[in-house]
């Protein structure tokens, strides 16, 4: 007995990468298809009628989906309804014959003359994708992504542009073609093209917008409008957004493309402000988790990082996929000179401590500050550099006249990345005393150029640094703890350069963007592969 259900397949000669399309003789539609026997699967069904209409021994490699059909009206069977279930299957045999008396349309074909010959655009649709993944398989097939980002280099606003700008090169030097559409910045072209690597800006907003929240609808719709007109040419495999920020272009063009969507959550909403208070925060937090609804996998920085994504989002762990950041040592030089920058900023015995960051609660800068007088009282030749700006610089500036230490700290505010560097060369220790830190890529950077780290004692900090040895780690927003260990370092040069060179070394075997890069390739193919086994 036979059951109403029939099995495909799809037949790819490796050798000679033709598609071998079946067509029985007097009937309207393409492919092996047949009832299953009892006591089979669809996939022992799929290798039988391959076997008995071809002669091939062929083998699956992956269920690619399925059809739902009418069968035609019999003298035995009134209409009904039926299923074939379509499996990519692959044969190195090189002596194909067909008998032209059964399959009379029986050849191999490039894949466009197969599609010309099926009927039904659910068919033409399962027949490409079960070419990508043979070239998938096959490691023939080079991914087209589309990435969504607020902001991209010289558009800097915090950590989020400089990893865009880092991962879409490393990807591009691995042969991904990588297509970044961001924000508009006056006087910077509005598309640089390098090879792999293609960089459009489009317009930030049509009219005056009254708040940030509508200001980013806009640039949102400015996005969609580029990508769906790039992707007439570009055909992209993968969407992947970055934070909530460019959410709605990605949620539209993600149903619109019918492409599978990844989202990068860089940090949280009530992280970044230790919980939710307004009505704009609740709706940036909506979103992000709307944002991760809608991905197919969502990628965080840290451990840290993915827990908290999986509570606040309420995500299956099968969906938080973890890739550290990393850092590219070629974006940490400078052209300046630093002996001259040095003398500069501090004076000959004087030893210099660095922060880098947003002058924001988050970053911790008031602890540092607080930290000073300690250090000071009991090793004199400091001198503290905050290096950034925010809503916090000038409370920071008051706050360092009020404790009478104004003479030994600088603020900087906003600097370019030339001086930027060249504070992270002259430096002699690095701090960051962060109270939310999902990764911290400025404390990679110190520690790549083989300068001792103090950070806060959570989220990415804990993951990348090992306490008293490639860094110190500190209780967060205890300033006398922070004191200790920075006094620990002034006072001792053979403990400052071993750390130094230990977090060189780290960094050099597991935080470098190629590395990096090659995880989140591999990540994209996990993710087509799947979105290519599915009927969407």
């Amino acid at each position: 007995m036979k059951s109403a259900i029939s099995a495909g397949g799809v037949v790819i000669n490796k050798l000679n990468n033709k598609i071998c399309i079946l067509k029985r003789k007097n009937e309207n539609w393409v492919l092996p298809k047949g009832h299953i026997e009892n006591g089979e699967n669809p996939e022992d069904t799929a290798v039988r009628e391959v076997k008995e209409e071809t002669g091939l021994d062929a083998k699956i490699i992956a269920y690619v989906g399925k059809t739902h059909y009418h069968a035609p009206s019999t003298e035995f069977h009134s209409e009904e309804e039926k299923s074939v279930f379509w499996y990519l299957m692959e044969t190195a045999d090189t002596n194909i014959k067909f008998e032209k008396e059964v399959f009379s349309d029986g050849r191999f074909l490039d894949l466009q003359n197969a599609l010309n010959l099926l009927t039904f655009s659910q068919e033409k649709e399962i027949l490409e994708r079960a070419y990508e993944l043979y070239l998938l398989y096959n490691h023939k097939k080079k991914l087209s992504i589309l990435m969504l980002s607020w902001e991209y280099p010289p558009r800097i606003i915090g950590g989020l542009s400089r990893h865009v700008y880092d991962l879409s090169k490393a990807l591009a030097r691995l042969g991904t073609d990588v297509s970044v559409i961001t924000c508009g910045t006056e006087g910077v072209p509005s598309e640089e093209h390098f090879e792999n690597l293609h960089i459009y800006r489009v317009p930030e907003k049509m009219i005056d917008t009254p708040n940030f929240i509508s200001w980013t609808y806009f640039l949102n719709l400015s996005m969609i409008t580029k990508a769906i007109n790039l992707h007439k040419e570009k055909n992209f495999d993968i969407i992947h957004t970055h934070d909530w920020l460019t959410a709605f272009a990605g949620y539209t063009l993600k149903h619109s493309l019918k492409k599978p969507l990844i989202a990068t959550i860089h940090a949280t909403e009530f992280g970044r402000n230790q919980g939710i208070y307004t009505e704009e925060q609740r709706f940036i937090q909506n979103t992000e988790w709307w944002l991760t609804f809608e991905a197919w996998k969502v990628i965080v920085c840290s451990f840290y990082m993915k827990e908290e994504v999986k509570n606040l989002f309420n995500l299956p762990e099968d969906k938080v996929k973890i890739i550290y950041n990393g850092i590219d040592p070629e974006n940490l030089k400078t052209s300046l000179n630093p002996e001259e920058l040095r003398d500069r900023y501090a004076l000959p015995n004087e030893k210099i401590l660095l922060f880098i960051g947003r002058m924001h609660p988050q970053k911790g800068a008031e602890y540092l500050l607080k930290s000073a007088p300690i250090v000071i009282d009991r090793y004199h030749d400091v001198k503290f550099i905050f290096v950034g700006t925010g809503p916090q610089l000038n409370y920071l500036m008051e706050e360092a006249y009020r404790l009478g230490i104004s003479n030994k700290v600088i603020f900087t505010g906003f600097i370019d990345d030339n001086l930027r560097n060249a504070f992270l060369h002259i430096t002699d220790i690095c701090v960051f005393p962060s109270i939310y830190e999902p990764f911290g890529i400025v404390a990679l950077e110190a520690m790549a150029l083989g300068k001792p780290v103090i950070a806060s004692n959570l989220g990415g900090f804990s993951e990348i640094i090992e306490d008293g040895k490639d860094g110190f780690l500190f209780h967060p927003k205890d300033e006398r703890a922070l004191a200790e260990k920075i006094i620990a370092l002034l006072t001792n040069d053979e403990l400052r350069a071993s750390i130094g060179e230990n977090a060189a070394k780290k960094v050099r075997g597991k935080f470098l963007w190629d590395t990096i890069a090659k995880e989140t390739l591999n990540t994209y193919f996990e993710v087509f592969k799947e979105y290519l086994k599915t009927d969407w």
